[in-house]
């Protein structure tokens, strides 16, 4: 079938890029711990679920838009914080593949007003008191796989079970 709108949800990877937001690495000294720039720009990968709509053709390509959300494991905690929303191309008619570049937010840790690059302070929690996380924008590229191939016969055969 053809014409209409579609709905799509797919399971993935992404990998996110955020530009201005440097990492830091602490320097355990004697009395103190001392902040050091370790890149200028953070990356961040994630497993992604993604909704995708897009036009119902009978082309192996289409176009469409997505919006998903983010799990990542981060200082040994799973976390569910970033969010994802950009255009899409479907790749597929049976098992489709879905390439997704857009906007992501994710909560990010940045260096506390007061502290400075270089310089040495005290640290109760080995420098992760220096940090406070905020949500910061970044750009991503993500690949799913489609999980909805055939909901609707599925819906049916489990409709002609029931009764």
């Amino acid at each position: 079938t053809y014409g209409g709108t579609r709905f799509d949800l797919g399971v993935g990877l992404a990998g996110s890029w955020f530009p201005n937001v440097k990492t830091y690495e602490m320097q355990q000294e004697k009395d103190s711990t001392r902040i050091l720039q370790q890149a200028k720009q953070t990356y961040s990968p994630a497993f992604v679920g993604m909704f995708t709509t897009s036009y119902r053709n009978t082309r192996y390509t289409t176009f469409g838009f997505s919006i998903g959300m983010g799990v990542n494991l981060e200082d040994d905690k799973i976390q569910l914080d970033s969010f994802y929303i950009g255009p899409s191309i479907i790749l597929g008619k049976y098992d489709r593949i879905t390439i997704t570049t857009g906007v992501t937010m994710k909560k990010v840790n940045i260096l506390k007003q007061g502290y400075e690059i270089g310089s040495a302070y005290i640290s109760k929690d080995n420098g992760k008191d220096f940090y406070t996380r905020e949500y910061r924008a970044g750009a991503f590229l993500s690949l799913t796989y489609n999980l909805t191939k055939g909901v609707r016969d599925n819906i049916k055969d489990m409709k002609n079970l029931a009764f």
